[in-house]
């Protein structure tokens, strides 16, 4: 159909001399080189950002990771009999795998279709060994990290005191 039109419309202009109005197209070079411009430049910025994330994202997990080492590295020096030792260094590393998943669902801040977040998807170490009540109200509410950090440091906290 637009082919038909503009072999109508040449040859409209051929035979009756018709011949387009021009125009000064300075202004829109300049539009269209500012356009370009400010293409670049915001395209630049978020590519820089997204790689700025995704370096701090890998050192983050990369802290945790060296945080369980250490954590459980110091157990072996404790008072407290191996089997208490090994029930709190699973524990530990089991809550720090669940947190790792909740700060990504945090930052990944969007839903599926479903109203489900995709980090919620994630393959964690052995969670169900975790207490139903606890993870039940992990459920319930909006600072699931917070919550989790919280476990932690109580995790700690009791496994020092004994």
């Amino acid at each position: 159909a637009s082919c038909i039109i503009g072999l109508a419309l040449k040859i409209t202009m051929q035979e009756w001399s018709y011949a387009l109005p021009t125009f000064d197209d300075s202004a829109y070079t300049s539009f269209t080189w500012f356009l370009g411009i400010l293409v670049v430049f915001r395209t630049s910025q978020s590519f820089n950002r997204f790689w700025e994330g995704s370096s701090l994202l890998h050192k983050m997990m990369g802290h945790w990771c060296d945080a369980t080492i250490v954590v459980t590295a110091f157990c072996k020096g404790g008072k407290a009999s191996p089997d208490e030792t090994v029930m709190f260094q699973m524990t530990f590393v089991r809550l720090v795998s669940l947190l790792n998943a909740m700060i990504l669902a945090d930052l990944e801040g969007s839903d599926d279709e479903e109203g489900r977040l995709v980090a919620f998807g994630y393959d964690l170490l052995d969670v169900k060994s975790l207490d139903r009540e606890s993870l039940s109200i992990l459920k319930r509410t909006d600072r699931k990290s917070l919550l989790v950090y919280q476990w932690i440091n109580n995790l700690m906290v009791q496994s020092q005191m004994s």
